[in-house]
């Protein structure tokens, strides 16, 4: 009986940590493509100014 009943509480945090763990997923997923979109245009701000001075 107490196994019946621990075992839907189970499921349901192994699924709060897959969803947790989906979420902080994308989030550091998105957080590096920024940091790399504002990089890579930080480089080429620099290399336009190089080119019209």
């Amino acid at each position: 009986m107490g196994c019946f009943v621990r075992f839907p509480y189970d499921e349901q945090s192994h699924l709060e940590v897959m969803d947790t763990m989906f979420f902080v997923g994308v989030n550091a997923g998105l957080l590096i493509l920024l940091i790399f979109g504002l990089v890579s245009a930080k480089a080429k701000i620099k290399a336009g100014r190089k080119e019209i001075i």
